[in-house]
């Protein structure tokens, strides 16, 4: 998966690496900096996974920059829950609204150093 830098800028000279983990009662798919595109998110459909907890960069939620892949992405992947990281702990706040005005209840926006359960 290409590298993001940023809130949507690619870094074509760094691979990333996408991790699930499953202890056999639960499945967790964690993107770390990596790119969502059409071709990504079909590879992690191919896979045939169903994850409980999907642990996404807070760009991909950002209203001006990302929906139509988070959309894509929601509809392919159907996670259970989607956590957040990389927070912009500053502006954690806004952050919060931009999810809110998102139609899915199923995104969080930990707190810095909050527990999150699946």
């Amino acid at each position: 998966m290409p590298h993001v830098a940023g809130p949507l800028e690619i870094e074509h000279w760094i691979d990333n690496v996408a991790y699930i983990v499953d202890d056999g009662k639960q499945t967790v798919l964690h993107l770390g900096d990596g790119m969502l595109s059409t071709e990504n998110i079909n590879k992690i459909k191919h896979r045939g996974e169903k994850f409980d907890l999907v642990v996404l960069p807070y760009w991909y939620v950002m209203v001006d920059r990302a929906p139509p892949l988070l959309d894509q992405f929601m509809a392919t992947i159907k996670p259970k829950k989607v956590a957040l990281i990389h927070l912009p702990v500053a502006r954690l706040e806004h952050l919060k609204d931009q999810v809110n005005s998102l139609s899915y209840q199923n995104i969080i926006v930990p707190a810095p150093g909050e527990n999150i359960s699946m």
